[in-house]
């Protein structure tokens, strides 16, 4: 689906953003995409001091980010019946979180408090428009997954349920995939 591939886009445009932000911390610099398409480099972004979180990149964040969500449409498609609702909806609870973090990182280029940066910006955009994308992919209400979620979390932190052995199932599989 049309969600795969802007998760692809999006690991790919972290993946570079990640490789090139090491390369800059290590002393190196030459050329680079920014430089050579857009005529603005993403170097002074990269290196700024908003570039890292919890001791990690933010473009290797963005790879853990879209390497959850590439793992939660895959699993989705391949145990449809099992798996596709769940997935789903954990992927758009999850890309809210990330359109969240993409907005405050907007925020801070429009502000001019980080430089420009085109392909973070893209990484962005990208992030925006997977929303639509999983949002058909799942079908239903922009935001009736938020049912899902919720029917899940009362499912796990109401006492006294017995499960079925499809829910179990359901569970056993997710909690796999989580920890994948």
């Amino acid at each position: 689906p049309l969600a795969l591939l802007l998760i692809g886009i999006g690991l790919g445009l972290s993946m570079y953003l990640f490789a090139r932000g090491n390369k800059l911390s290590h002393g190196e610099s030459g050329s680079d995409f920014c430089g050579a398409v857009f005529d603005q480099t993403c170097d002074a972004t990269l290196s700024s001091g908003y570039s890292h979180m919890l001791g990690l990149s933010v473009a290797g964040w963005g790879i853990v980010y879209f390497g959850m969500l590439a793992a939660l449409v895959v699993s989705a498609m391949a145990f449809r019946e099992l798996l596709q609702r769940s997935a789903i909806s954990a992927a758009l609870l999850l890309n809210l979180a990330g359109l969240g973090m993409s907005g405050y990182f907007s925020f801070l280029f429009l502000s001019g408090t980080v430089p420009l940066c085109p392909l973070c910006l893209a990484t962005h955009v990208t992030n925006l428009l997977l929303f639509g994308a999983l949002v058909l992919y799942r079908g239903g209400s922009p935001f009736g997954f938020l049912a899902d979620v919720r029917n899940g979390l009362a499912y796990v932190l109401v006492p006294g349920q017995q499960a079925s052995a499809e829910q179990t199932a359901r569970l056993a599989s997710f909690i796999a995939l989580a920890f994948f």
